[in-house]
């Protein structure tokens, strides 16, 4: 009878109770959703925490209209780079984020009070990681005032032990960006970019001439990899564009196993093409989690454009990276616990192998041929 349904007694006593500490935090805290998908609050802009599941344009009843009468309506799907990046490099995190609207907790981690004093793996990397960017933007990664800078932020350890520590990630970070001139970095590419049913923009920084570099101190990680693959044909959609300045040829610095390597991507052709696939498939994936994996993807990728012979069975490694245990220095995608949150009891590469093969080739298919080599 389309009556008000009160919410359960329990939540009423807690929202009361946040109301009598907070004013105002219960119409905060409280999101009323309309009672069709076609009404004109989900796309009036007046409250942005209103979101559908629904990925086609859907008649939406126009304010004043006589009852009955609707109007069709093609919302132009708005994005950010950061978001196309993340569909891809961690789906399931985007499908959570975007979605969903939840985050998980080990993405609000404040941190530790604990006083550094020896640097675990994932602390030297982000000390590392800051370092290079100050040193691609031609700062110095030596001064005092930094060193003091990042002890007090708790990035190194005190005293002496910082800054040795400090001379030592200091030396990483000039053995990778050897041979990069600073005196050639360009200032971030503003791309903007248009389709059908779309509008996608962002910046693309890390540009030194007509090369753009990204700098990884140690392993390339498969999120990073998708991450800088995607931005890749991005920047070459852009250089499609008429009259773009715009670069074609990314340079992906890392190591492994000790050795420093590089990876060359070069100019993809048809990239707004590839893009519009890219977005449609984006856009599909807001009804259900896509199921595809970057672990796994990457695992997949590098044995199908592998030089090697008898490189083996790109759905064998891809199943291996997906399930094993410290994969590349950190889990697979198994036991991310935001792929076990969507998928719970589900979580298997088996299951999915039909999508994942196929958002596997969609995404990987524009570098197959154009992967480079590395050195």
């Amino acid at each position: 009878d389309h009556s008000p349904r009160a919410p359960s007694i329990v939540l009423d006593e807690l929202l009361d109770h946040c109301e009598a500490r907070t004013v105002g935090a219960r119409a905060a805290m409280v999101v009323q959703h309309p009672l069709q998908p076609f009404s004109p609050r989900y796309h009036d802009g007046r409250d942005p925490r209103l979101w559908r599941y629904e990925t086609e344009a859907t008649p939406i009843a126009s304010p004043g209209a006589p009852p009955g009468a609707t109007r069709s309506v093609n919302a132009v799907r708005t994005l950010s780079l950061t978001q196309l990046v993340t569909f891809w490099s961690h789906p399931a995190k985007w499908y959570c984020n975007e979605v969903l609207r939840f985050w998980l907790p080990s993405d609000l981690d404040v941190g530790s009070d604990d006083e550094t004093l020896v640097l675990d793996q994932m602390e030297h990397g982000i000390a590392r990681a800051n370092l290079l960017q100050r040193a691609l933007a031609g700062g110095a990664i030596a001064e005092d005032a930094l060193r003091e800078r990042m002890i007090a932020h708790g990035a190194l350890g005190p005293g002496a032990l910082g800054a040795a520590q400090l001379t030592a990630i200091s030396a990483e970070v000039t053995e990778a960006i050897a041979g990069i001139d600073p005196a050639a970095r360009r200032a971030p590419v503003e791309v903007r970019l248009h389709g059908a049913q779309w509008e996608l923009s962002g910046s693309l920084d890390g540009i030194f001439g007509d090369v753009r570099y990204i700098v990884r101190g140690n392993s390339l990680a498969a999120d990073r990899h998708i991450r800088a693959l995607v931005e890749h044909l991005v920047m070459c959609a852009a250089a499609e564009q008429p009259g773009a300045t715009v670069p074609t040829r990314t340079l992906i610095r890392y190591g492994k196993n000790g050795k420093r390597l590089e990876l060359v991507l070069e100019r993809v052709a048809g990239a707004m093409q590839v893009l519009e696939q890219w977005i449609d498939a984006l856009a599909a994936a807001t009804v259900a989690p896509p199921a595809f994996f970057p672990a796994a993807g990457i695992a997949w990728y590098e044995t199908i454009t592998s030089e090697k012979k008898g490189a083996g069975d790109p759905y064998a490694k891809a199943l291996d990276a997906f399930e094993r245990e410290g994969f590349k220095g950190a889990d697979g995608d198994a036991f991310d616990p935001y792929v076990r949150t969507l998928f719970r009891d589900d979580v298997s590469l088996s299951t999915h192998r039909g999508e994942f093969e196929r958002l596997a080739s969609l995404l990987f298919s524009p570098f197959n041929t154009r992967a480079g080599a590395r050195r």
